[in-house]
């Protein structure tokens, strides 16, 4: 579900955003710094704030004290750089392997679910390569769909479920 492509976390560098997979190890401490920085303060809104009011009231108020709670006491990166070279090396190991061969999953069935709402064309572009990782890959773009493509588009999201499932079984 609008998946992160292995160029989609960035990292500012010499006032510049560069995809974290192609930062070296020892670049990434001076662009985690810098994007640090001049990051503004994480801000959790209140608790009905769309797409959360799509939520029971309940599962609101424990979402936002949750997200206020991991951003008072860790931050919103825990660990900081310990946490940012993780994901350099997760990232940068995914491009590698997306750039060596066609289909580096093979033939395994898989959705990927496209948000349509604050996309661009970038975005679109690397969802077409993740669906494209399996030669039975899909993209579907979840029309009126932000981020948190579950809460907008449970339907759609319960179909590519059981999609992903039945062409499992039909390849055995």
């Amino acid at each position: 579900m609008d998946g992160t492509h292995d160029e989609g976390i960035t990292l500012i560098k010499a006032g510049k955003p560069v995809p974290i997979s192609h930062l070296s190890a020892a670049e990434l401490p001076i662009a985690y710094n810098e994007s640090v920085r001049i990051a503004p303060k994480p801000n959790v809104g209140p608790a009905d704030a769309p797409p959360f009011d799509r939520l029971p009231e309940e599962l609101r108020k424990a979402r936002k004290w949750a997200f206020e709670n991991l951003i008072a006491q860790v931050g919103l990166l825990p660990n900081g750089l310990t946490a940012a070279e993780s994901w350099r090396q997760e990232f940068t190991a995914l491009r590698l392997d997306r750039l060596a061969r066609p289909h580096p999953l093979g033939a395994l069935p898989l959705v990927v679910l496209e948000r349509t709402e604050g996309s661009d064309d970038v975005w679109h572009a690397q969802q077409l390569q993740l669906a494209a990782l399996s030669s039975n890959g899909r993209l579907i773009r979840a029309e009126k769909s932000g981020h948190m493509i579950h809460l907008y588009r449970p339907d759609l999201v319960a179909e590519a479920i059981w999609d992903v499932i039945s062409r499992s079984r039909d390849r055995k």
